[in-house]
């Protein structure tokens, strides 16, 4: 195996993570990255995998997902507004498209509501029973 020199390597390196986001249909954990870049490109490290998550995020090419209780996740920044569903079973999180709407009917009267998040949890069609 040829030596690649490390600029080089770093590019295609950044180059690969990017790529994943780009063609990842729901947000990714850093573990998640490294699993699916290992499978593309051994021997790629944690630390690679989280230079190019900073990389990105600076860009503005990808936004942190935070879902309480789990760990950080990153998506492609969105274009639309849409919540995420949290499977309780392989903790995977997917994007829902659409918005519930109408939930300024619950906000007390007075306050303004600038913005909102919505997760809902259950079990994904891959541990769903039957599927």
């Amino acid at each position: 195996m040829v030596d690649m020199p490390k600029e080089k390597r770093k590019t295609q390196q950044q180059a690969l993570i990017r790529g994943l986001f780009q063609h990842s249909e729901r947000p990714l954990s850093a573990q998640e990255l490294l699993h699916i870049a290992t499978t593309i490109q051994p021997g790629i490290g944690m630390a690679t995998v989280y230079r190019g998550i900073k990389a990105l995020m600076e860009e503005n090419f990808i936004t942190q997902v935070e879902i309480p209780g789990t760990t950080p996740r990153y998506e492609r920044t969105a274009v639309r507004h849409h919540h995420h569903f949290l499977c309780k079973k392989c903790d995977k999180v997917f994007t829902v498209g659409g918005c519930a709407g109408h939930l300024g009917k619950l906000i007390p009267p007075g306050f303004v509501m600038d913005s909102h998040k919505i997760v809902l949890e259950g079990s994904c069609v891959s541990c769903t029973p039957g599927h």
